[in-house]
């Protein structure tokens, strides 16, 4: 990572691989906080892990495709559980095999790099 010259990109996602019961509090630089909440999982897991879903800036409700099939995940209570630890965060369904999902999350990300883009110079002239 150390020798990745930085300067020019505009987005850097960071994958965390670990459990969700360990903290994210860590700083990396990041600006914004994505959770996937992966249906499969439960619709209990923002409930489980209050710390890793309150500070979510948007959750996505992941392999969504497979909700008809899932008994008895209920998306309503799985928000409803992401609004117990008061986050306002934004939870949708996303998944790879139903193309028309994956809009709200690609406008969402746009705007973030729209706003960052448009931030750059600025910051760069405060240098």
């Amino acid at each position: 990572m150390h020798e990745f010259d930085l300067s020019q990109a505009d987005a850097l996602c960071i994958q965390s691989i670990g459990k969700l019961a360990r903290p994210i509090d860590f700083d990396v630089g990041h600006r914004q906080n994505v959770a996937l909440l992966l249906v499969t999982e439960g619709e209990d897991q923002p409930a489980m892990y209050p710390v890793m879903f309150r500070k979510t800036d948007r959750t996505p409700l992941s392999k969504s495709n497979l909700l008809d099939v899932l008994d008895p995940f209920c998306a309503e209570v799985a928000s409803g559980h992401l609004r117990s630890p008061a986050n306002s965060a934004l939870a949708f369904c996303l998944s790879a095999k139903r193309p028309a999902t994956l809009v709200s999350w690609m406008d969402w990300f746009d705007q973030r790099l729209l706003r960052r883009r448009t931030l750059r110079p600025v910051a760069a002239s405060l240098e």
